[in-house]
């Protein structure tokens, strides 16, 4: 059977390197050409080496349906980084699932910008870009969280639900210090699970200048302008702010 899934390229760092025990009895991400695009849970039961046995009564079953010497994509966060990797899945006769594990582990959030421990409470609203009316910003349902990191081009937050990527929120982040619009746009790059069972979205904010490679023309000019406020000038001095060790307090902008 020819793979569909695309393979990783020969970037990123190697395999060897990290401590693949540490992922026993934590939860890690499996796509599949049998489900395209559907991310598989499950959970590490062992580890030996660069081979990896995953429970296979997770997701509903369908780990268990999985094909014998298929090529799959497997993800899961490593010291507070997100991370994929190719392997092949190998059934034994008794059903039991094991990954052989790639070579090249490859971050999936790329480091463009250096990001910081900095919790700061957040609110934020996911929105329809083609179909948002300005007019119905009160009934917008805005959720609070808080910042596991932030920097001057996104953040990672904490929340209780996956996020699909290129979903697109509305933000406020709190804080008095750091000169920010009281409103930004973040797209999520990247939602995966954590132990405790929460999730972790990671988002990037888009600045003035990049909008039009995330919206059409008429769905720019129909988003308020105020939205469009963080510019890569202001990126920069945020940049150079929190490269500052600058002290951060929690107050509302709303």
């Amino acid at each position: 059977m020819k793979s569909s899934i695309a393979t990783l390229s020969g970037e990123g760092i190697d395999s060897n390197l990290l401590d693949l025990a540490s992922l026993v009895g934590r939860e890690v991400v499996l796509y599949s050409e049998q489900y395209p695009g559907k991310p598989l849970s499950t959970r590490v039961i062992m580890v030996n080496n660069k081979s990896m046995a995953i429970d296979r009564g997770k997701s509903s079953g369908l780990i268990n349906e999985l094909i014998d010497s298929q090529k799959v994509v497997l993800q899961f966060e490593y010291r507070g980084e997100l991370v994929s990797v190719d392997a092949t899945l190998n059934r034994s006769p008794n059903g039991k699932c094991t990954l052989s594990i790639a070579e090249r582990v490859i971050p999936l959030t790329r480091r463009r910008f250096d990001r910081f421990p900095i919790e700061l409470s957040t609110k934020l609203a996911a929105f329809n870009v083609k179909t948002f009316d300005p007019q119905n910003m009160g009934k917008l349902r805005w959720l609070e969280t808080r910042t596991i990191n932030f920097s001057c081009g996104g953040l990672l937050v904490g929340m209780s639900s996956q996020i699909k990527r290129r979903t697109y929120f509305l933000l406020n982040v709190d804080t008095a210090e750091l000169e920010i619009p009281k409103f930004m746009i973040g797209e999520v790059r990247h939602s995966f699970q954590v132990d405790h069972g929460g999730y972790r979205i990671g988002m990037e904010f888009v600045v003035n200048e990049k909008k039009a490679r995330h919206f059409s023309q008429f769905t720019i000019q129909s988003l308020p302008e105020s939205f469009f406020e963080y510019t890569i000038s202001q990126r920069a001095g945020i940049k150079k702010q929190l490269a500052a060790g600058m002290p951060i307090q929690r107050v509302s902008n709303l």
